[in-house]
């Protein structure tokens, strides 16, 4: 009797967990916040003007952002010819997070001293992180012409 309803628990958990958003699965694992957290306050963090549940939103958007840049950029990779091509994307990508974070870090700080300072800099790498994806993505797919990275 234990066992079966182990069974059902497990069945109940996995599928609610399927149906789930996976970025706030994402946001909960890579932020240390349970999912429910995270799902409650996700969208309507961001207006509360309450700095914890402006981060979480921060946060949810940030990762949202980077799954979709992850998505892309692997794409991308996978299209460039030649070993050289994708180590010079490896290159800029570790270059370009690095500088993301910095100047996120710098961007927020004028908010060090404040309990806003997280959700600034999430916001602040969700922009950056959507604008490298879509600069990435126009590169997906050419047609290997002037003007296309990884041409040789």
């Amino acid at each position: 009797m234990i066992r079966l309803i182990l069974l059902a628990f497990l069945f109940v958990s996995t599928t609610c967990l399927a149906d789930e958003d996976p970025a706030v699965v994402e946001t909960a694992k890579r932020m240390n916040w349970s999912i429910e957290t995270v799902r409650a306050l996700h969208i309507t963090g961001c207006a509360s003007g309450r700095p914890n549940e402006m981060a979480i939103c921060g946060a949810y958007r940030f990762v949202q952002a980077d799954m979709k840049l992850n998505q892309v950029y692997t794409s991308l990779l996978s299209e460039l010819g030649t070993k050289v091509a994708k180590e010079k994307l490896i290159a800029a990508q570790r270059s370009w997070v690095a500088y993301r974070d910095k100047a996120c870090y710098f961007e927020a700080d004028g908010y060090k001293n404040s309990r806003d300072l997280s959700a600034v800099v999430f916001s602040c790498k969700a922009e950056y992180t959507t604008e490298r994806m879509m600069k990435l993505e126009r590169f997906i797919g050419c047609d290997g012409g002037y003007g296309c990275p990884g041409v040789e």
